[in-house]
C-alpha cells in the first residue's frame, strides 16, 4: 500500500473507531512472531520490529504495529484530536456508493469519505462523514434519485442537530 492510502486507511480506523486516538502511556518494541499489524491489517514478517503501545483507553488491549504504521497512527491521531467538527455515520448500499463515487462534481472530501471507509457490512457500506460532507452527499443523493441514501443521512443530519 503506498503512503497516501496508508495514511488515509490508518485515519478512517481511527474515526471509526478501529484505532484508538487516545495518548500513549506505554509503548515498547521487539522481534515479531507474526503478529497483524492493527493498521493495515498485514502480517509482520519475523524479521521486522514490532511497535506495541498502551493507550489511556485502559479496557483495550495493546496495538500491535509495523514501524511505518506506528509514525502514521501516532501522527493521524494527534492531528484528528485537534478536529472538533463532529461526524455522524450513515449506511449507504454498495450501488448507491459506486454511484456516488463516479459523480464528477462531488469533492474530494466527500469522494475520500466514501472511497476509504474501512466499515464494509454485508448488505451495505456505513460511512462517517462531516456534517458538510453529508450535507454534500444528501443533495447528491436527492439529485440522483438515490433515496434510502437520502433518507439516512437526512436522519442522521436531523439526529446531530
Amino acid at each position: 500500500m503506498d503512503q497516501e492510502s496508508l495514511r488515509l486507511f490508518i485515519r478512517r480506523k481511527i474515526q471509526n473507531g478501529r484505532l484508538p486516538h487516545d495518548g500513549i502511556t506505554r509503548v515498547w518494541s521487539s522481534r515479531s512472531d507474526g503478529e497483524t499489524c492493527d493498521a493495515c491489517d498485514a502480517t509482520l514478517a519475523e524479521d521486522q520490529l514490532l511497535m506495541e503501545a498502551v493507550t489511556l483507553d485502559l479496557g483495550r488491549r495493546p496495538i500491535q504495529l509495523h514501524v511505518r504504521c506506528f509514525q502514521i497512527w501516532d501522527h493521524e491521531r494527534r492531528a484528528i484530536s485537534h478536529v472538533t467538527e463532529p461526524t455522524i455515520s450513515s449506511g449507504f448500499s454498495f450501488k448507491d456508493r459506486a454511484t456516488l463515487i463516479a459523480q464528477n462534481d462531488l469533492s474530494s472530501v466527500a469522494r475520500e469519505a466514501l472511497e476509504f471507509q474501512g466499515g464494509e457490512l454485508t448488505s451495505h457500506f456505513e460511512a462517517t462523514l462531516t456534517k458538510h460532507v453529508a450535507e454534500e452527499l444528501l443533495a447528491k443523493c436527492t439529485e440522483l434519485g438515490l433515496w434510502v441514501g437520502a433518507m439516512a443521512l437526512r436522519a442522521e443530519l436531523m439526529r446531530s442537530k
